[in-house]
């Protein structure tokens, strides 16, 4: 057999064999899966270092800051004697225990351990001097108008002296008390420490809080904290939504309740409106639930009594429609000698408005629209500033659209107080004058103040406007609210 043949024979052979009796041949067992074979689990991607907003060009002075981020931040560098949630409840702060043993005269003792971030205790002396530069400004000098002075009393105690009894004065000791010094900004009490060199914000030893670092960061407008809060270089933002336009983000978002009323003044010297059954007429005519869904673009509450909805004290209280009542309010114009039908016999007034506002403009213009559903002709008159605020003291006018911020306690001065800043109008012997003052001086209840005011009506309210707080979706625990949009800043989860 030649040597070829031999080889294809050997071929021929061992395919058969394998053919045959491949299935005998041992094979290695399959390897048992393991870690390494799974498919890798990627780490979740690094957080973005927590950075807030603020005014290079502006002091972080409380009271000298003018910028809104700057004012915003002082709660975490200050507190004040007192704080106020958005419940608008009082709690004691720097503050150990208040005697008002003498109603326009109460003493508050200072917490033994309360210190500034350098070690030295808050004094009697830093808070009487705080009081002093708080009353000069225009962020905290309005809540500090019914307190005329404060007296150290050694170290530690404070005499304030009232004008008038309040029984909410203590909301008003809510004002950052610094230590006196040169430094600006100056030392403060609270949780955090300002350190110029980098902006930051380091979390004092021994206060509570995750949050141990603060970037701040300097934005030149609300569109650049926007693109900065998209692309991780912001973690909150916070707007009133002054102009009534809603920013767009993509980050998560909540509606944070203002203390801001959007109302009807009314010149109660004017021939018609100085009737009782006008004002209640106009009143009536509105539908604050439309106001808010349209003027606001939902982001208010319709305003039902004269106190924010959030108060609890005043919770209930509900004297004010919510919608529109014009069979009520046709009734009260023919009982105050108006014929709705006849143009020539029924009501015209005009409504003033500031210029260069559209959301005003807007508000303004629903307003006249809902007033002539009851047949009432309301003119809307678009005035530059100066020269509305110049007709408005003059009493030149018949309606105005205002705006005014409650301070912390709630005091309606500006509405009902002679000279008051939106108290334009008002009648010599207005019965809710006198009633909210029976309230103050603990002579009346606060029901019975708002049912004298419904029906009085010194002026109108419209709605309470509402904030919005835009913040990294890692971001948890967040309750701000208008008095601190940082309010339970301990409690703040970044992870």
């Amino acid at each position: 057999m030649g040597e070829k043949a031999r080889i294809c024979l050997a071929f021929f052979v061992l395919s058969a064999f394998c053919l045959g009796g491949c299935s005998t041949i041992p094979h290695p067992p399959e390897p048992e899966p393991s870690a390494a074979s799974e498919p890798p689990v990627s780490a979740p991607p690094a957080l973005p270092p927590f950075a807030l907003s603020f005014s290079k060009e502006d002091s972080l002075h409380p009271y000298k800051a003018q910028s809104r981020a700057n004012l915003d931040l002082a709660s975490l560098l200050y507190e004040g004697l007192t704080a106020v949630g958005g419940d608008y409840a009082v709690r004691l702060n720097l503050a150990a225990s208040i005697d008002e043993g003498e109603p326009l005269r109460p003493v508050v003792a200072i917490r033994s351990d309360a210190h500034f971030s350098d070690g030295s205790p808050v004094t009697a002396a830093d808070i009487a001097a705080s009081f002093s530069a708080a009353k000069g400004t225009a962020a905290f000098g309005p809540l500090l108008t019914n307190i005329t002075a404060a007296a150290a009393q050694g170290t530690d105690r404070v005499a304030f002296t009232l004008a008038s009894p309040d029984p909410r004065w203590q909301a008003c000791l809510s004002f950052p008390v610094v230590k006196q010094g040169a430094e600006d900004p100056p030392l403060g009490s609270g949780a955090y420490v300002y350190n110029a060199g980098d902006d930051t914000l380091t979390l004092r030893p021994g206060r509570g809080g995750t949050i141990t670092s603060i970037r701040l960061r300097d934005f030149p407008d609300a569109d650049a904290m926007l693109h900065g809060l998209e692309n991780g270089s912001l973690t909150f933002f916070y707007s009133e939504l002054s102009g009534g336009e809603i920013p767009r983000t993509s980050s998560a978002t909540a509606d944070v309740p203002l203390p801001d009323l959007l109302f009807l003044g009314v010149n109660a010297r004017h021939d018609a409106l100085k009737k009782t059954e006008v004002r209640a007429a106009l009143s009536a005519a509105l539908s604050r639930e439309e106001l808010v869904s349209g003027a606001l673009s939902g982001r208010g509450a319709p305003a039902l009594s004269p106190f924010p909805p959030q108060w609890a004290e005043a919770a209930d209280i509900k004297v004010l429609g919510a919608a529109e009542n014009i069979a009520s309010a046709v009734a009260q114009l023919e009982q105050a000698g108006y014929n709705t039908t006849d143009s020539a016999a029924g009501l015209s007034l005009e409504l003033l408005v500031t210029q260069g506002n559209p959301f005003r403009k807007n508000t303004a213009d629903l307003v006249a629209q809902q007033m002539a559903r009851a047949g009432i002709a309301v003119t809307v008159t678009e005035l530059p500033f100066a020269e509305y605020e110049n007709r408005l003291k003059k009493g030149q006018f018949d309606l105005y659209l205002g705006e005014v911020r409650l301070s912390a306690d709630l005091h309606l001065r500006s509405f009902l107080t002679p000279g008051g800043a939106a108290a334009y109008g008002l009648a010599a012997e207005s019965p809710a004058a006198g009633a909210y003052n029976a309230y103050l001086a603990g002579n009346g209840t606060l029901q019975g103040f708002c049912d004298a005011f419904a029906a009085d009506l010194p002026y109108i309210p419209l709605c309470w406007r509402q904030g919005m707080a835009a913040f990294h979706r890692s971001l948890s625990g967040l309750i701000p609210h208008a008095y601190d949009v940082y309010s339970g800043f301990e409690s703040w989860v970044f992870a």
